[in-house]
């Protein structure tokens, strides 16, 4: 399995540099790979009480504590901010939010200097999703509703996902939806509550639509991305300068054998590369991990091929000290229910793990790294013992 690994990610690079990779084959056979060991654990299989279907990343306070989201179930049936010890796995429900309420499904969460959460819900019965503060005895606050305009649309956005943070406390995310062409917006949110739209996407060929990842802020730019729409139809990676309100596409996706639809968020290294992965496109169409500069090349890292290996990832990659880029795709694997897989600077692809249900079922969300880099933590949307979701660890 290993060599078939191998073997296939060495001809995903070998396509990208402009060689046959064919050729390669004999001389690929004789090459014995050992295998990696890993520690894999299922640290909490999700029921009603504490949540059900989680779909976004774990997030780390500076006490080490692990908190997430549920987009559905709780005590109130709506949605759960949860922690979770990363030694037992033993969850607490720290706020639930009311199915057919005014907001639920929660999604994104950021940590704020405080010990507090800030967040978004996606959901609300008179409003399109909002950002939210979680503080640290369990009191929530709205800091914004996302809303109908007269003509019955979310000027402001709808669907919010996705959040980061400046220095000064201004949060800024991306909303699924809404805004002047109802395809999206980038907004701001300052911590005196104003809130401002900085861009809306629209179906137009210099511009994306359907922003679906979070953002990275760098340098006095916000990065993202969005899974549709730009002069090729596949989706753009976009900046957009704070200092002069510039919004302009760094990289248009589609070009043959190129990735379409990046979904996940953004990496950046110290260099100011960006890494992330697309949903679906490459020399298979089961999508791609890449790499582009801060003058807009791409280098495709590894081009996914489907069972026994992974494919359409839904999720960006997480980052070592060492440049190996880690992540999950939500399909493939031994089980076809996807897997967590290692890319290393060289662009060698190895499985780490292959879901089996039981264990978990289609992750959907970035990984997280414990505080020494030692563990990674995610989430599935399905499986586990009540096929409701899991968190997980893996020592790789």
């Amino acid at each position: 399995m290993a060599l078939r690994r191998l073997l296939l990610s060495t001809v995903s690079r070998q396509r990208v540099s402009g060689v046959s990779p064919f050729g390669l084959v004999l001389a690929i056979l004789l090459i014995v790979v050992p295998s990696q060991s890993q520690t894999f654990t299922s640290l909490h299989s999700f029921r009603a009480p504490s949540g059900t279907y989680p779909e976004s990343s774990l997030v780390r306070d500076a006490a080490g504590n692990l908190y997430g989201t549920t987009s559905s179930g709780g005590p109130r049936g709506g949605g759960t901010v949860f922690r979770i010890s990363a030694l037992t796995g033993q969850v607490a429900v720290l706020y639930s939010f009311v199915h057919g309420g005014d907001q639920e499904s929660p999604h994104s969460l950021l940590p704020d200097p405080d010990g507090g959460l800030y967040g978004t819900t996606l959901l609300g019965r008179n409003s399109g999703g909002s950002v939210f503060h979680l503080s640290r005895d369990g009191t929530l606050t709205i800091l914004h509703a996302f809303g109908y305009s007269p003509q019955f649309r979310f000027l402001d956005g709808n669907v919010p996902i996705g959040l980061t943070r400046d220095p000064s406390g201004t949060l800024y995310g991306v909303a699924l939806l809404g805004g002047a062409h109802a395809e999206g917006t980038l907004y701001k949110l300052a911590p005196d509550g104003a809130f401002t739209v900085l861009h809306d996407f629209g179906r137009r060929e210099a511009d994306g639509f359907h922003p679906n990842g979070g953002l990275v802020e760098s340098s006095g730019y916000l990065y993202g991305t969005t899974s549709e729409g730009a002069a090729l139809g596949a989706g753009m990676l976009f900046r957009y300068r704070l200092s002069t309100n510039v919004y302009d596409s760094l990289y248009v996706f589609g070009r043959p054998p190129d990735g379409m639809s990046p979904r996940g968020a953004l990496t950046r290294d110290a260099d100011g590369n960006l890494y992330g992965t697309t949903y679906r496109g490459g020399t298979f169409d089961r999508g791609v991990v890449y790499k582009i500069d801060i003058g807009g090349t791409e280098t495709i890292l590894h081009d996914f091929v489907g069972i026994p290996e992974g494919s359409h990832p839904e999720a960006g990659v997480v980052r070592d000290a060492e440049g190996n880029l880690y992540g999950t795709t939500k399909i493939g694997g031994d089980f076809n229910l996807g897997t967590v897989f290692k890319i290393d600077p060289t662009g060698v692809e190895t499985v780490l793990h292959s879901f089996n249900n039981s264990d978990g079922a289609a992750p959907r969300a970035e990984l997280l790294f414990s505080p020494d880099m030692a563990t990674l933590y995610g989430t599935t949307y399905f499986g586990g013992s009540h096929d409701l979701g899991t968190v997980f660890s893996l020592v790789p």
